[in-house]
């Protein structure tokens, strides 16, 4: 008697009490996973280098990228000069600019696996 067997990706025909061997290919040796190379912030509206008044607030989202420009998920930790960040981490925060914020400008910055971002909010 003769039985088709699907295992995986193959077929395997079994004559009567014949051994059966494993030929399936593992998939998982293919893909290689990409590491994160850089990390670029931009705001809401799109702007590289964003204008805020004292108090304002804007969103800011991190994008993560392989060393070939690929996306790479993050949830970076983030810091400012001047001002807070909520949340702390994720890829989507909002940025309020101190009511005391004075200069030019102030940095915000995104860091996960000592990778690191910037960008630079300009204070009207």
């Amino acid at each position: 008697m003769k039985k088709l067997i699907f295992i995986g990706l193959s077929i395997i025909l079994i004559n009567g009490c014949s051994t059966l061997s494993n030929t399936t290919d593992k998939a998982e040796d293919e893909v290689v996973k990409k590491s994160l190379n850089s990390i670029e912030i931009t705001s809401e509206s799109g702007k590289s280098q964003p204008e805020l008044s004292a108090g304002e607030s804007i969103m800011l989202v991190a994008e993560g990228l392989d060393e070939d420009g690929n996306e790479v998920d993050v949830s970076p930790k983030w810091s400012a000069d001047d001002g807070s960040i909520t949340p702390k981490k994720g890829e989507k925060v909002t940025f309020t600019l101190s009511e005391d914020a004075s200069g030019v400008m102030t940095f915000v910055t995104a860091k996960q696996d000592n990778v690191e971002g910037e960008i630079t909010i300009e204070i009207k």
